[in-house]
C-alpha cells in the first residue's frame, strides 16, 4: 500500500521507518495521505490527520494498516525519559521490559527507553514473539537469555547476553518452564 506522507522534518524519519517496517511505501501520488496537524489537506483522496503528541497511537494504527493477518508486532516506539525524540526499536534488540511506577521501560543495547504500553498489555501482545513475564514488573525476551540457572527458593536466575542477571520470581517459574517446555 502506498501513502503520501506530509509532516515536519523532525518526524519524517521516524514515521517513514514505521511505514517501511509495516510494508507501506511513501509515494507523493498516493490517494491515501497521512498528514501532521497543521499541514494542508490534499485536493483529492483520503487524508488521515494525526497529532504529533499521539505518535504512539499513530504507530499502532500504521502497524494495523500494514499488517498481514499472520504477522505480529516487529518493533516498538520508545523515547529517552527526558527527550522529545522517539526511536524505533526492533523487538529482537530488546532485552526486557520493566515497569516502574506508572511507566514502562524497555532495555535495548544499554539504553533505557520509555514506552507507552502498560506491562500487562505487552505481556499479552508479545507472547508470540518470545517475550515472557518473569516477575510482576518484568518481561524478558527469551532470545536474549544466554543462561538459565536454578536459584534459591525455587527461583531461576537468568543471565542475559548483555551480561545482566535477573531472577524469575517464584510465582512465575512454572509459567516460564512451561513456555520453554522444560
Amino acid at each position: 500500500m502506498q501513502i503520501n506522507l506530509r509532516c515536519s522534518d523532525s518526524l519524517q524519519k521516524v514515521i517513514a521507518a514505521v511505514l517501511e517496517a509495516n510494508g507501506l511505501q511513501i509515494s507523493p501520488d498516493a490517494s491515501l495521505s497521512l498528514l501532521e496537524r497543521g499541514f494542508a489537506l490534499p485536493a483529492q483522496g483520503i487524508a488521515i490527520v494525526f497529532d504529533p503528541q499521539a505518535l504512539g497511537d499513530l504507530t499502532d494504527f500504521l502497524e494495523t494498516l500494514g499488517r498481514k493477518p499472520e504477522a505480529g508486532k516487529t518493533m516498538i516506539v520508545g523515547r529517552q525519559p527526558n527527550s522529545e525524540a522517539y526511536e524505533i526499536i526492533p523487538l529482537e534488540e530488546i532485552s526486557l521490559f520493566e515497569a516502574e511506577g506508572n511507566y514502562t521501560y524497555c532495555l535495548s543495547g544499554g539504553r533505557r527507553l520509555r514506552v507507552k504500553n502498560k506491562i500487562y498489555e505487552l505481556e499479552v501482545s508479545l507472547l508470540e514473539q518470545g517475550f515472557i513475564r518473569i516477575g510482576k514488573p518484568l518481561i524478558v525476551n527469551i532470545m536474549q537469555v544466554a543462561e538459565i540457572t536454578p536459584w534459591f527458593g525455587s527461583r531461576l536466575l537468568l543471565k542475559l547476553k548483555s551480561g545482566q542477571e535477573i531472577e524469575v520470581a517464584r510465582n512465575y517459574v512454572k509459567g516460564f518452564k512451561e513456555f520453554l517446555e522444560l
